[in-house]
């Protein structure tokens, strides 16, 4: 398998964990030195805290729902909840 899949599949198991309230499931595709950026957060998280970062999504809106949208870009994610629907592309968030 290539990394380009490889990667794109790890990118949409946190769709998937973020949908099904299982972070664990995007989590056993983290190295144990997993860091990455986050929006609003001035510092690199490490893999605990990254996990932390989405779980408040989880948490704070328990009927959101995360979806790939072609039609927006081919790298946007969208959202809903509770009658509200946003999509987060690279250059930010689209009502």
């Amino acid at each position: 398998m290539s990394s380009e899949v490889e990667n794109k599949q790890i990118a949409l198991s946190i769709v998937e964990a973020l949908n099904t309230r299982d972070l664990s499931v995007w989590s056993k595709h983290l190295a144990e030195d997993y860091t990455a950026e986050h929006p609003g957060v001035s510092v690199p998280l490490n893999k605990t805290m990254g996990i932390g970062y989405n779980q408040r999504f989880v948490t704070a809106f328990p009927d959101i729902r995360f979806s790939r949208c072609l039609a927006c870009s081919p790298r946007a994610i969208t959202s809903s909840s509770s009658g509200q629907r946003a999509a987060l592309t690279p250059n930010g968030w689209l009502p």
